[in-house]
């Protein structure tokens, strides 16, 4: 069936249509993953592409994208999917994720609170760094100075990061109660702190909610003088009165201690990303992680899971039992998985999907009906691919990460000086959360640290480290004279898709080379 789809691809190409091929296909999909059949192409014409024998490669790209950029990425890579052999099926949807980093965290690292804070903490974190082995009897600190302190953090204006040349120490010792202390009484002796603490209680309202793409939560607020997480606020303000500035004092500085504490436990099991990004990190979850995109990473995440549900209007779930009536009817398309950044979590929630129907009876899929599956910069965390592996290994024939090396993805920061990292960085220090679905670090695939001999001993890193084979990772750049599907020359988290050795690359494997 010949289809055209004709949409407005937004801010540079206004009136613009995209013509599609008769052999390529936009999916786009509303809230939970439900089909917008409006916008989209048939399934039925996906089907008929499968059974007729024709190739298909299935691209699920980032949670930065939003839809008129997904349109623009579906019609960049048409020809390029079509010259490799496959019909392409882009599934575009939009996550609000881009505008809560861009707008929410400028304005968090602007707060005098945060700032106030981020000094404090990193100036104990630094002097728990340097403590020296018989110090650590008397259960005191030697921290730098306020003078020192204030001139790390000026090098954030010349693009450095501050005490970047501090390293973790051997045998490095859990915060002291002692320790903690310290850090706590500096917090309630510091006058502007306690000032600040009490103007954001004075300014307190009743809790709003703004929205973003497709009711996504991008934004929370409880005081018109912060960004800080109501729910964290309600902890802080527990009385009325005169007593309440003493109680919110002593809260703040007890989560501040808090804060330390889970600094220095990161460092001593070498999952920190260096003391000062680590610094922000766990400020950032302790009292600002809904504001930070912690609500719409948690919510981008599950639509990639609510597509798949047992409802008419799913796309995940329509478009794999449309695959199945094709498949048992004998049809054998090479059938290739692209997901970029987020859209490796959709990937693995659709290899699960595919096992646990073939496993409860309800959906066919023949054993040698198998995926290729290409992840760029993979957002997905380790104990969720093995978990897929677990149950879906045999749906996979074959597998290539595309992703930096630890060098270059440091390089590639989010939202410039203030938080020198990736966004692979951001989303595994503060945005996910652990298998008990509290706040934690978890690490990520496309973490390229993950692959050192240092982390050979971690239980959460064991099954993919071991299927990650370096015959199935592509660590970029790559070198000059690497051989086909295996060249790379991205150099930032949004390039993957658009670098031309990628692309090249991603043709190979879809060809089946």
């Amino acid at each position: 069936m010949s289809m055209e789809v004709g949409m407005d691809v937004g801010a540079g190409a206004a009136g613009q249509r995209i013509a599609m091929s008769d052999q390529a296909y936009i999916i786009t999909t509303g809230r939970n993953g439900q089909l917008d059949k409006l916008k989209s192409a048939t399934v039925d014409d996906i089907v008929d592409a499968a059974r007729s024998g024709r190739d298909i490669v299935v691209h699920l790209h980032g949670g930065l994208v939003d839809e008129a950029a997904g349109l623009r990425t579906a019609h960049r890579l048409t020809q390029d999917y079509l010259d490799a052999g496959a019909s392409p099926v882009f599934v575009v949807w939009q996550s609000g994720l881009l505008e809560v980093l861009r707008h929410n965290l400028d304005e968090i690292f602007r707060e005098d609170v945060f700032k106030r804070m981020l000094k404090l903490v990193l100036q104990f974190s630094v002097g728990k760094l340097w403590q020296e082995p018989g110090m650590r009897a008397a259960g005191s600190l030697s921290v730098p100075d306020g003078v020192r302190v204030n001139s790390e953090l000026a090098r954030r204006a010349a693009g450095g990061e501050p005490f970047a040349e501090t390293e973790r120490p051997p045998n490095l010792t859990e915060v002291a109660d002692a320790e903690r202390q310290e850090l706590e009484f500096a917090v309630e002796s510091d006058p502007a702190l306690v000032a600040d603490l009490e103007q954001i209680l004075t300014a307190r309202h009743p809790e709003t909610v703004a929205e973003g793409a497709r009711g996504i939560v991008v934004r929370r607020e409880g005081s018109s003088a912060t960004l800080m997480d109501p729910a964290v606020l309600d902890e802080l303000d527990t009385r009325t009165g005169g007593e309440r500035g003493v109680l919110a004092t002593l809260g703040l500085a007890r989560k501040c201690g808090q804060v330390l504490v889970r600094v220095i436990s990161r460092c001593r099991a070498q999952t920190d990303h260096g003391i000062y990004p680590t610094v922000v990190e766990e400020l950032l979850r302790a009292f600002y992680l809904a504001n930070a995109g912690g609500a719409v990473w948690s919510a981008m995440k599950k639509e990639t899971l609510d597509t798949f549900d047992f409802a008419e209007d799913r796309f995940g779930r329509l478009l794999l039992d449309g695959l199945s009536s094709a498949l048992v009817t004998g049809a054998r398309p090479r059938i290739t998985l692209v997901g970029h950044s987020t859209g490796a979590v959709y990937i693995n929630h659709l290899l699960a999907e595919v096992a646990r129907g073939r496993t409860e009876g309800y959906r066919s899929w023949p054993d040698e009906a198998r995926f290729q599956v290409v992840f760029l910069a993979p957002a997905c965390t380790y104990e969720h691919f093995a978990m897929v592996l677990d149950k879906g290994e045999s749906l996979i024939s074959d597998l290539r990460v595309f992703t930096m090396d630890d060098a270059t993805e440091v390089a590639d920061r989010l939202v410039g000086p203030f938080y020198p990292r990736s966004l692979l960085y951001f989303i595994s220090g503060v945005l996910e959360r652990g298998l008990d679905g509290g706040s934690a670090w978890v690490p990520l695939l496309g973490m390229a640290r993950y692959r050192d001999d240092a982390y050979a001993g971690m239980a959460a890193l064991a099954a993919g480290r071991s299927y990650l084979t370096p015959e199935r990772v592509v660590l970029s750049p790559s070198p000059d004279g690497s051989p086909p599907g295996r060249r790379t020359g991205a150099r930032s988290h949004t390039s993957f898709d658009e670098d031309p050795l990628v692309l090249e690359s991603i043709a190979t494997v879809i060809r089946g080379n």
